[in-house]
């Protein structure tokens, strides 16, 4: 023990618990004389129940002292020591509400205990030891009158601890109560007698027989019985004495129940509102369902876990029942009043005490539930305020008429959930979770209230758009753990209404059902949805719209197949209108490549988007976070991007001067075939109707040549031969392109003369001209010989003309305008008949 003087002052809770203490005497035998405590935990330590360590100066200051622990203070090999009665000690803590002491042979509660008026809840720990208390006699509590809350329960389940002793049971349990020991305590109102797997429904029934007597509220008798033992009967003696209660809550899990009497029911009293009898044996017909809807004031029933015997227990051990002679002759001695006792009769009726019992005996008798072939899933069900009670497809479910929640957990439910109706519609939660329902086909009817369905864990491969169509305040919904990705829903045309119906919903959980894929608008008309479950599917993508979802606040993912999200769907995410919207992407094998880089850009731009991000790991080179991916891909793809737009931008760069030149080369040939081929063609003109040009000549001269070919060429040609010249300055078209006159004219004569000048070798067009020329005279079919004509009127060095030029007139002959006048006139005439040749 701490000395005194190193305690801080005012102390209110200490707690001392799992030390090594053995007793409350220090070294100046002074044991925490603190007057402010209010609570103190001794627990688990070994300081034993007897007198010398309770005497009656131990807690002489405790006077505020509310709360006491010393529970757990017995060793399992502690010795049964004579009579131990602990009396004066309690005299001080007149303030105690709450004392957890362990239960101890041959230690008794002497008269002062009786004076602490606030003493309202005690706990007897039922630790494993020797020194166990085994019975509780009908004297046992008489100095408690002031009791409302008593645990009797052991600290643990029969074989979970300690099992390598073959008397453990023996060394948990109490094996017995006397009638009357219950009685006393008038002011109870909460009893547990849990896990005294030796007590067994003997003990029970003498319990049940004294709580008439007190003001008792719940009462928890759970697990009575060793768990590899015989099934049992509960007999309408049982609990006939309940019915004189004010009883909420009855616990009677693990019991081995299998049967009940006909008739018992009548026996629960309307007060009750919580019933548990789950981790039963109840055997399938009339007597897994004890026509509960009868009980006006049930909310709540759990039925669940029918399937938890003992061959399914976690524990690696077979219990071997010590006490399997004892449950038979409990078996006889409680049910004697039927049969012989040698061979009890199970199928006796409790007898009707009055008519309302009778009454009501006689309508459990007619509305038995009737299992009745399921309607077919190619049409649709209905349901409607006035069921047909003789519809061969229904199947009727009676419950309690205010009933919220029932519990058919793991309790051997199926093969298929078909067209289901309640005949009354006050459920709020029903689970169904662990069944055989491998077909959900509904509707479920009359269940409009209903919020919470839990339909999980039952390998469900079957499933109807309209099975939830009836329930519009469905708040959570648990499909998890079935085979949905694998059914024919995604094939049928109304896929996207199963949850349509459900704007009510708030939590949506479909994990583990082999999904590859979710449909686009599988959510529409979820708008309260806060919570989906995606995980631990098969999703590759995120694939489904939430744009509609205002109060989204958590999409999981996790464990799913996703390598990266796509363009689309980040898309969609960031459509979603939910500030609060968060996603959990961990456990998917996120990859690294430079295809990924933009959705590990978007991630890390928006982290708090996401769940557990710092748990991400992408498979780079090596696993890695998502700032370490995100460095990586921004060097790696960053180097691979600048080569490859470098070598594009060069690539591009040599086409273009490829082109360039091929333009510029054949830059007149193009503009020729444009204008020609495309314009002039295109109009279907042909320029040699009946053989004949419209000229007879274009002339192509440089600007500075103009006098000479207006005045010489037009006297000498035209007037006195009679040619038709085409002289741009009079002839060419006005609003047109000079290009296109150019085409048009050369197209259009017969002969094109070159007027051969320095000034027409400077000039641009004079240089189209020829190459217009050149064209006509190489691409046109119509053509024959040579039609271009030059007329060398000045001298110049070879050296100017170009090669084209000079190609030409080393190959055809040309004519010199002559230097003397005299020779004008023959000139003129040579130049008209080689136009007209």
């Amino acid at each position: 023990m701490p000395a005194q003087e190193k305690l801080p002052e005012r102390l209110k809770h200490l707690d001392l618990s799992h030390n090594y203490l053995s007793s409350y005497v220090n070294e100046e035998n002074v044991f925490l004389r603190m007057p402010t405590l209010i609570s103190l935990n001794l627990s688990s330590n070994s300081i034993l129940t007897t007198m010398e360590n309770y005497h009656e100066d131990v807690f002489q200051n405790f006077t505020r002292l509310k709360v006491l622990d010393v529970s757990n203070n017995t060793d399992y090999f502690a010795e049964i020591r004579e009579n131990q009665l602990l009396d004066s000690v309690w005299s001080p803590l007149i303030s105690l509400e709450k004392l957890n002491i362990d239960a101890v042979q041959n230690v008794t509660f002497g008269e002062s205990i009786g004076n602490l008026t606030k003493l309202t809840n005690l706990t007897l720990a039922g630790q494993c030891t020797h020194a166990r208390l085994t019975l509780i006699d009908k004297d046992y509590f008489q100095h408690f009158p002031y009791l409302k809350i008593l645990d009797l329960s052991s600290n643990v389940y029969y074989n979970a601890v300690k099992h390598y002793y073959d008397d453990v049971g023996y060394a948990c349990s109490l094996e017995q109560i006397d009638s009357g020991a219950i009685s006393i305590l008038q002011n109870l109102e909460i009893l547990d007698v849990s896990y005294n797997r030796l007590l067994g429904l003997c003990g029970f029934r003498n319990i049940s027989y004294d709580l008439p007597q007190t003001n008792i509220k719940i009462f928890k008798a759970n697990f009575l019985h060793c768990e590899s033992g015989m099934s049992f009967m509960l007999f309408c003696d049982d609990i006939k004495p309940l019915k004189n209660t004010s009883l909420r809550e009855l616990h009677m899990d693990g019991n081995h129940l299998a049967f009940g009497q006909m008739g018992l029911i009548q026996y629960i009293p309307q007060s009750l509102e919580r019933l548990s009898i789950k981790s039963n044996r109840w055997v399938v017909d009339q007597y897994t369902h004890v026509f509960l809807e009868f009980i006006n004031g049930i909310k709540y029933v759990d039925l669940s876990n029918l399937n938890d015997h003992q061959m399914s227990r976690s524990f690696n051990i077979y219990e071997y029942c010590h006490n399997y002679l004892a449950s038979v002759n409990c078996q006889k001695y409680r049910g004697q009043s039927l049969g012989t006792e040698q061979t009890p009769q199970t199928d006796g009726d409790c007898p009707l005490e009055n008519a309302t019992s009778s009454q009501q005996y006689t309508e459990v008798g007619e509305g038995r539930i009737e299992i009745r072939p399921p309607v077919s899933e190619h049409s649709k069900p209905y349901c409607s305020v006035d069921f047909d009670l003789y519809n061969l497809h229904v199947l009727y479910k009676k419950v309690p008429p205010n009933a919220e929640t029932i519990v058919l957990n793991n309790s051997r439910l199926g093969l298929e959930l078909t067209w289901t109706v309640f005949r009354n519609d006050t459920l709020t939660s029903l689970i169904l979770s662990h069944n055989q329902f491998y077909s959900m086909m509904g509707p479920i009817c009359n269940a409009t209230k209903l919020k919470h369905l839990d339909l999980s864990h039952n390998r469900c491969s079957r499933i109807s758009t309209y099975v939830f169509e009836y329930q519009p305040n469905l708040e959570t919904l648990w499909l998890n753990d079935n085979l949905i990705g694998d059914s024919n829903l995604f094939e049928h045309e109304n896929m996207n209404n199963i949850f349509a119906n459900q704007s009510s919903l708030k939590v949506l959980n479909l994990t583990s059902n082999k999904f590859h894929w979710i449909p686009r608008d599988m959510f529409w008309n979820l708008r309260n949805l806060r919570h989906l479950r995606l995980d631990k599917n098969r999703l590759s993508d995120w694939n489904f719209t939430v744009g509609h979802m205002n109060k989204i606040e958590i999409v999981n993912l996790s464990m799913n197949s996703i390598l990266s999200l796509s363009d689309e769907g980040i898309d969609l995410i960031n459509h979603c209108p939910s500030q609060n919207l968060r996603i959990d992407l961990s456990q998917n094998p996120l990859q690294c490549t430079c295809k990924t880089q933009r959705f590990v850009e978007w991630m890390s731009k928006n982290s708090e988007k996401f769940l557990n991000i710092d748990s991400y790991r992408f498979d780079c080179t090596e696993k890695q976070n998502l700032t370490e991916t995100k460095n990586y891909l921004t060097k790696q793809c960053s180097s691979y991007f600048s080569v490859i737009l470098a070598c594009s931008c060069l690539g591009m760069a040599f086409v273009c001067f490829i082109l360039v030149v091929i333009l510029y080369r054949y830059r007149f040939k193009l503009r020729y075939w444009y204008y020609i081929k495309l314009k002039i063609d295109s109009t279907h003109v042909n320029p040699l109707d009946s053989r004949q040009y419209r000229f007879d000549a274009f002339i192509s001269y440089a600007d500075e040549d103009r006098s000479f070919a207006i005045e010489q060429m037009l006297e000498n040609l035209e007037k006195k031969e009679g040619l038709r010249l085409c002289i741009h300055h009079r002839d060419f078209m006005p609003g047109t392109s000079i290009i296109e006159n150019i085409s048009n004219a050369i197209h259009c004569s017969s002969k094109v003369v070159f007027v051969m000048t320095n000034s027409f070798l400077k000039s641009e067009w004079c240089m189209y001209e020829f190459q217009a020329a050149k064209a006509e005279s190489q691409y046109s079919f119509s053509r024959q010989g040579s039609m271009m004509l030059f007329l060398m009127r000045e001298k110049f060095l070879v050296r100017k003309i170009p090669n084209s030029i000079q190609t030409m007139l080393d190959n055809d002959t040309y004519i010199e305008y002559p230097v003397n006048s005299e020779d004008e006139p023959e000139f003129w005439v040579t130049l008209a008949r080689a136009i007209q040749d």
